[in-house]
């Protein structure tokens, strides 16, 4: 349970910024990382013309969120 509360306490520096997140079974998402509450990460996520989405990740399936870069490189 430990690690899950340092995930969480590094994942919360990200909410509000567009992520990419890795997940264990080595898919990818990107998104707005809204929240990270009861072991959960929530990613709000396009689907089509004007319809977003958030969807929900539990900790224990996520390996690493990563900020998006900027634009400037």
């Amino acid at each position: 349970m430990s690690n899950n509360n340092n995930k969480k306490h590094e994942f919360c520096k990200l909410i509000g910024r567009p992520v990419g997140v890795a997940l264990v079974n080595g898919q990818g998402v990107a998104g707005i990382l809204c929240d990270v509450r009861n072991g959960e990460i929530f990613l709000l996520q396009f689907l089509f013309g004007t319809q977003f989405a958030t969807f929900r990740f539990p900790l224990r399936q996520v390996r690493t969120i990563t900020r998006f870069p900027s634009c400037n490189s």
